[in-house]
């Protein structure tokens, strides 16, 4: 992930501008963990708070749950051993920074009462997110932000987009962490065969040397370079992690829409049963939990119908909100993520192409500068 220090981007309102910096250990009587400072600039000033890697993860559980179908960027994954090592911690740090990054490009989430809590609420992250919004509050949202996905029905093209990207992310895992684990052993001995290389040379050049002292050999050898070199294997080895990551917070973001339908069916069947309670109320007949009760026939039928007209306005929202959100993922998320992946992958394939020609250059140099000397 691309380690940008400071993210600037422009919404209707501000220029922001935020990082994650400053990550340290903290120990206590019973746990031990790392902080991380959130900090930046936008129309409201300076802010600046100390979050735990579980805020973060509170953070992303919350925007999911109250922004259903919205794509959410990804942070790391958790670890239980060598969590605090430095290079794991500088890593996550990276990550972390990627996401409120990419958070403030979205207006709505990084306007969202979730997010601005995060920044700018309580030190205890925990009591800033013990509310969940129903979906009778996520659909005035939904209608405000993304009104343009509300003018026309769910096309069957845009359907077919869906599940066609889900389909792909599936079995598209399975290739990946196949291929992130021969990555790895080939980052891993590329690394050994660059040492015992630098070693080769290093005797190779010692013994030359004798030869010359004592044969009075010419210098032919051209030893390697010395200057250390970035593995480019590293680079396909990063890319490929956050590709995993990134693929799986997309894949939930399609998946996301069985939620929705599985509690709009819920609610349905509710109707379903008020409909049949009120009606078993006005012809007489009571059960025996009602004929216990102190509330009079009118007070049962009444609170029922309470009760039919709520769910019945979930039922409203829930519509609503599942048809913007199979309009936004099959107009304008998907294909958008499509755009976004195709360009990350130009920039990994020149930056792993650049890194592999810049070392077999070197291996390239000292046996065509060997050649010319043994030639002349």
């Amino acid at each position: 992930v691309e380690d940008i220090t400071i993210e600037e981007s422009k919404d209707s309102r501000s220029c922001l501008r935020i990082c994650v910096t400053n990550p340290s250990i903290r120990e206590d009587t019973l746990s031990k963990y790392v902080i991380y400072t959130v900090q930046g600039l936008d129309n409201q000033g300076d802010f600046e708070r100390v979050r735990r890697y579980t805020d973060f993860v509170k953070l992303r559980m919350l925007l999911i749950e109250n922004w259903p179908t919205c794509y959410v960027p990804p942070i790391p994954p958790k670890q239980v051993i060598g969590n605090f090592a430095s290079q794991f911690i500088e890593s996550r740090r990276k990550m972390l920074n990627h996401f409120v990054s990419k958070i403030s490009e979205l207006s709505y989430l990084y306007h969202a009462e979730e997010f601005q809590q995060f920044i700018r609420g309580p030190e205890d992250y925990e009591k800033a997110t013990s509310l969940k919004q129903s979906i009778c509050s996520i659909e005035p949202k939904f209608t405000s932000n993304f009104e343009e996905f509300n003018q026309e029905e769910v096309s069957d093209q845009r359907i077919q987009t869906i599940a066609g990207f889900e389909k792909f992310a599936k079995s598209n895992f399975v290739s990946l962490k196949e291929f992130k684990e021969t990555v790895k052993t080939v980052k891993l001995q590329y690394e050994q065969f660059r040492y015992l290389m630098n070693g080769f040379s290093k005797k190779f050049t010692e013994v030359e040397s004798q030869y010359l002292n004592y044969f009075g050999t010419v210098n032919i050898f051209t030893p390697l370079s010395a200057e250390a070199q970035e593995n480019p294997f590293e680079t396909l080895y990063e890319w490929i992690k956050f590709e995993i990551v990134d693929l799986k917070s997309m894949l939930q973001v399609v998946e996301h829409r069985y939620f929705l339908d599985n509690e709009k069916y819920k609610a349905e069947c509710k109707v379903s049963e008020y409909n049949k309670r009120i009606s078993k109320l006005q012809s007489g007949k009571s059960s025996i939990k009602q004929m216990l009760s102190t509330k009079s026939k009118e007070q049962n039928i009444s609170s029922t119908e309470a009760k039919l007209a709520q769910k019945e306005k979930e039922i409203k929202a829930f519509s609503m909100v599942i048809r913007i959100a199979l309009n936004r993922l099959g107009a304008y998320e998907l294909p958008k993520f499509q755009e976004k992946k195709t360009k990350e992958y130009k920039t990994m394939m020149q930056q792993f192409s650049s890194l592999l020609q810049s070392e077999f250059q070197t291996f390239n140099h000292s046996a065509e500068e060997s050649l010319k000397k043994s030639q002349s």
